[in-house]
């Protein structure tokens, strides 16, 4: 054991006591704020510090030198974590702010695309406008003008630049430009618009000076959308290599909208001719339709049934009134009302529930039913049926319809009838509606009833050639998979090696067949022998699958493909429909024939 060191000489500064390392008070060497190995208190290459963000003040860290070796480490950390979070506080004002900086740059910039965006739009308009509003003064320019403005070594142009729909044009020709008019003095324009369907038209070209120019005028129709032209010269035609010249014409429909306008206006005419048509037997037919038509009420069994509260006139609105005494129609509820005029030349117009007519006659003779009712102008009659409210059960007057002459009727004007014309129109298209719906519906049941006829027929056949051929599913789908078991020892392949499906769908039609496919040896599910299977994915559009099998696919192998008839599946659930049955009936005329 060390002895005690001696006491200082008087007047001597007393040293601090020893700590570890020779630091005082018992500090790591190095440890007071400025000593080696330390910067501001925080000790030199001790993991995790770093040095202070710019901006942020160092701190010098607190310590005492009653604090152990724990409590120094701790008032370190924390002076470090302290530190840490300042300089990402710092980290992130930075950060913030440059962000802040680049929005405010990408809002700028996005302002002045914008701005240039509507600024070229705007000017694009306006150019657009005056191209627009010059058009017949730049056509009215004289060809001297136009040849001087035209490109070098096309062989023709037009004035505008852009056909127009609806406006003036010019087409020049350079025949100089073309191997096949140049030199020619005699050139004809054949035109027409939208490829040769509308407007076509044949013209003399007109000269336009030296260099070989010629024009000729016309005007672009409103329906036009595009221009189709050749150039002919001497009976010599510059065609382009046959497909003609084409220029689209702008401004107007385009070719999808011409072609359901013209659609649209061809059912309309045809509509047209049908209703004006049953018009004008409606209004020549008034003598006959009206004959023995009652006025004012109509009596059966002795009683009226029929009648209204007014007088029947062309455009008067009436009550109509039914008398539902001794009539079981309808029971005890409410009542129908149909009405058509003319012989329900359009038929069944308004169709109302009647109610009880307020203050009538109700005995066993009178039960006044009501319903009101507006008489057209063209009316010259006024035909009504009966119905109880849910249209089960009909009163026709035993087919004679219930029918009262209209006072005055038959005199209408051309106007209305007119009117009466597009009436008929819409109702022929509402019948023509019905008539396909009902007609789309019989088909529906037709199919499905043939399709039932066909899965039995389907489960018939698969009885009677399952020893030889069966699927799994029994009735395959379109779009999904199937597996085609086959036994060849019932059939010609009988002794082959190998087994191969050479296949196809829809009668052999379909474009993308699954080829010829090797089956695999499988155990027979039956137990009628060995067999043989593959699997075939469906296509969606597949309504038929063909088949036949051989021993090869090489030249000379041998198919077993049914008799000459192949083997052929129907397809549930395809996405096409599969192609009628066409029957070609073949007559034959003999020569008589002499017996000797």
């Amino acid at each position: 054991m060390m002895p005690p060191a001696p006491p200082p000489p008087n007047g001597a500064p007393v040293p601090p006591p020893a700590g570890v390392n020779g630091a005082p008070n018992g500090y790591p060497a190095g440890a007071m704020n400025g000593g080696p190995g330390y910067t501001n208190g925080a000790p030199a290459g001790v993991p995790g510090v770093t040095p202070p963000a710019p901006g942020v003040p160092a701190e010098e860290v607190s310590i005492s030198p009653e604090m152990t070796e724990e409590e120094i480490a701790a008032a370190i950390a924390a002076e470090k974590q302290k530190l840490q979070l300042a300089q990402q506080a710092e980290l992130d004002r930075l950060a913030h702010e440059a962000a802040q900086r680049e929005a405010a740059e990408a809002a700028r910039l996005q302002a002045e695309a914008e701005a240039r965006a509507i600024a070229e739009a705007e000017e694009a308009k306006r150019k657009e406008e005056e191209f627009l509003a010059n058009i017949e003064v730049e056509v009215a320019k004289s060809a001297i003008d136009h040849i001087a403005n035209a490109p070098g070594r096309n062989l023709y142009f037009t004035v505008p630049e852009k056909l127009v729909a609806g406006k003036p044009a010019k087409i020049y020709i350079n025949t100089a430009n073309s191997g096949i008019l140049g030199g020619r003095h005699s050139v004809r324009l054949e035109a027409g618009f939208n490829d040769w369907k509308l407007d076509k038209f044949d013209t003399s070209m007109k000269p336009a000076g030296p260099g070989g120019f010629f024009y000729a005028d016309f005007v672009v129709p409103e329906l036009a959308y595009c221009l189709n032209c050749v150039f002919e010269a001497d009976n010599m035609y510059d065609n382009n290599g046959g497909e003609n010249w084409y220029e689209e014409v702008h401004y107007g429909k385009t070719k999808e909208e011409v072609e359901k306008y013209f659609h649209d206006k061809k059912i309309y005419e045809a509509a047209l001719e049908e209703a004006t048509k049953e018009i004008e037997v409606e209004k020549y037919e008034q003598g006959n339709r009206k004959e023995g038509v009652p006025e004012g009420e109509l009596h059966k069994d002795g009683r009226c049934v029929v009648k209204s509260d007014l007088p029947i006139k062309p455009g008067a609105t009436v009550q109509m009134m039914f008398n539902k005494a001794m009539n079981p129609i309808g029971g005890d509820g409410k009542i129908r009302i149909h009405v058509g005029f003319n012989k329900f030349a359009q038929g069944f117009e308004q169709e109302i529930t009647m109610e009880l007519v307020k203050g009538a006659a109700m005995d066993d003779q009178n039960y006044w039913w009501g319903a009101t009712v507006k008489i057209p102008p063209t009316a010259y009659t006024v035909d009504m049926v009966i119905s109880d409210e849910a249209e089960d059960a009909w009163d026709n007057n035993d087919g004679n319809d219930y029918r009262l002459l209209v006072k005055g009727g038959g005199n209408a004007t051309n106007e209305e009838w007119d009117a009466r014309i597009q009436e008929r129109m819409a109702y022929i298209a509402i019948q023509k509606e019905l008539e396909a719906k009902r007609q789309k519906e019989a088909l529906r049941a037709r199919r499905l009833r043939k399709a039932e006829a066909s899965k039995k027929a389907r489960e018939v056949t698969v009885r009677q050639t399952q020893h030889i051929l069966t699927t799994e599913p029994t009735h395959p789908v379109a779009g999904e998979e199937v597996t085609i078991t086959y036994h060849p020892e019932n059939t010609n392949l009988g002794m082959a090696q190998e087994v191969y499906l050479t296949g196809g769908f829809n009668r052999w039609t379909h474009p993308e067949p699954p080829g010829a496919v090797k089956m695999e040896a499988n155990p027979d599910k039956l137990g009628v022998g060995s067999a043989v299977t593959c699997k075939i994915k469906i296509p969606e559009d597949a309504w038929m699958m063909d088949f036949v099998f051989s021993d090869g696919i090489a030249e000379g192998s041998t198919y077993d493909n049914h008799f000459g008839k192949d083997y052929h599946i129907p397809i549930e659930g395809s996405t096409e429909e599969k192609p009628p049955l066409h029957v070609v009936h073949v007559s034959v005329e003999m020569a008589p024939i002499a017996k000797v």
